[in-house]
């Protein structure tokens, strides 16, 4: 039977499948300010095992606890398998806690593993479109250099999903030259965008017969630079017609 009790801090160890893997200490300090002077509003999960605790959700407030030094907390005892215990770990840190996008998509393919979802169950579950659960998952696909930056702020999703075009080693350079060069998304996407090659001119030549009168003219033209007059000859194809000028530079 579930319970609410105080359990001595010492007896709770932290939950193995917890996806958050990075904690903002600021943040745990802030959280710690607000218990001290409010009290811990919502009681940490926990299940009980052999001789100890294990953390279901609420490892911030917990950690903040902690900062505080005190010696016991309330929390929600309950009596879940491992498997319940892992989705209710990930279901509660999904719903209440600023998970990074890595850290969701983790959950989100640990909570498909468990339950045996599909991309579109788990959307209706979450009450997410199914686009928006593929677009998290698909980042997993990035180089873990990549995926490292997203987890640690240096770059955000948004960077780090144009990427997802590239191979592993350009995700890299990339990667350096955002940072570096503290480039933002528009102008990452505008690098990264397949440029247009140019169209070709493609020269249909002219018909048979037009063509016939250009040579005549340019044998012409040989004709008279072989009299020793200085000509040029130039040819300029219009829309309807082929234009040919004849260029005799005068005697000096």
């Amino acid at each position: 039977m579930n319970e609410i009790k105080e359990v001595m801090i010492g007896d709770i160890k932290t939950n193995p499948h917890q996806p958050r893997s990075y904690f903002d200490e600021v943040a745990i300090e802030e959280l710690a300010k607000s218990i001290a002077e409010n009290g811990l509003v919502q009681p940490i999960t926990l299940r009980k095992l052999d001789d100890h605790y294990e953390l279901i959700a609420g490892e911030r407030r917990l950690r903040a606890c902690m900062y505080l030094k005190k010696i016991s907390i309330p929390a929600y005892v309950v009596d879940k398998s491992d498997d319940e215990s892992m989705y209710m770990a990930l279901i509660e840190n999904i719903q209440r806690e600023n998970l990074s996008s890595i850290e969701e998509a983790k959950a989100y393919m640990r909570i498909m593993d468990i339950k045996h979802m599909t991309q579109s169950e788990l959307a209706k579950q979450l009450g997410k479109s199914q686009p928006s659960i593929a677009n998290k998952i698909r980042l997993l696909n990035l180089d873990a250099n990549v995926q490292n930056a997203i987890e640690a702020k240096l770059i955000s999703e948004r960077h780090a999903r144009a990427l997802l075009s590239l191979d592993k080693q350009k995700q890299n350079q990339m990667l350096d030259h955002i940072i570096n060069e503290q480039l933002s998304v528009a102008q990452t996407e505008a690098l990264l965008k397949p440029r247009k090659k140019a169209k070709k001119v493609v020269n249909k030549g002219y018909s048979r017969q037009v063509m016939i009168g250009v040579n005549t003219l340019r044998q012409a033209k040989r004709m008279i630079a072989k009299s020793g007059l200085n000509v040029d000859m130039v040819e300029r194809e219009m829309a309807d017609c082929v234009e040919v000028v004849f260029k005799i530079k005068k005697e000096g």
